[in-house]
């Protein structure tokens, strides 16, 4: 590997490394809920497509790099579903979500996953690409097919979703919780903002997609709210403000025994 391109990959592969981890925790962390696994399985498709980007630029030849890309788009059709049900759960939004529902959300992830895998058949996701050399990197520039801006656009109404998920619970939640939000919400938004430098042409390097980059921050973010602000802990049970019982502003608190004035 060029000691130059290794400046690339390393972040990648560690943006990998922690969202396995995470993606373990989640996943075997008791009780088991809805939303730890839909954070395990979000955090082990960010995984899997850092890895696949950085796979796709160690690759030497364009068959190799397309099999990694392809990788890819399977990982980026299931994060931002996954991102939605995990804020639903999390939030208190949604405590179950119906089948109907849950069947159409992930009706256009599954699509564009098959659609991404049998490219070659239809072209609806990329009509056509070249490679262009930068320094020690080979990148792929597209033209998109129709398949692509219909995932663009659904991708842009669940992140719409997911930020007034965060909004209103930081909005509803006491200081801790409001700590767990706030660092979510910049945990989604650094990749959403590297992914639209790089759709709009005005990454620093054109062709590279900043947004598995910028998973080696928000993976560290997630880790850090794992275990400092128990980002996966059950959510809090809401409080009703106790009654006041007297005009002297006495208060009853429930206790195991009793009530506490």
């Amino acid at each position: 590997m060029h000691d130059s391109l290794a400046i690339y990959v390393i972040p990648l592969f560690l943006s990998a490394t922690i969202s396995a981890a995470l993606a373990y925790y989640g996943l075997r962390r008791r009780p088991r809920t809805a939303h730890t696994v839909a954070f395990g399985l979000m955090a082990a498709c960010v995984a899997i497509w850092s890895a696949g980007y950085a796979m796709e630029l160690l690759s030497p030849d364009t068959p190799a790099k397309v099999l990694w890309l392809k990788l890819e788009y399977v990982a980026i059709s299931g994060t931002y579903p996954l991102l939605l049900i995990f804020l639903a759960h999390y939030t208190g939004w949604r405590t179950r979500l119906p089948k109907g529902r849950l069947a159409a959300l992930l009706a256009i992830p599954a699509l564009t996953a098959m659609l991404a895998l049998t490219d070659e058949m239809h072209g609806l996701i990329w009509k056509g690409y070249t490679l262009r050399t930068t320094g020690p990197l080979t990148l792929f520039v597209f033209q998109r097919g129709p398949g692509f801006w219909v995932f663009l656009a659904y991708s842009v109404a669940v992140v719409a979703a997911s930020a007034w998920l965060i909004a209103r619970a930081y909005a509803e939640s006491v200081l801790l919780r409001r700590r767990q939000m706030g660092i979510i919400a910049v945990g989604v938004a650094l990749p959403l903002i590297a992914g639209a430098a790089y759709l709009l042409g005005i990454s620093p390097i054109p062709g590279l997609n900043l947004a598995p980059f910028a998973f080696t921050v928000s993976s560290a973010l997630f880790a850090f709210a794992a275990f400092r602000f128990r980002l996966l802990a059950p959510a809090p049970v809401e409080i009703p403000t106790p009654p006041r019982v007297s005009a002297t502003r006495s208060w009853c608190w429930p206790t195991a025994i009793g009530c506490s004035t």
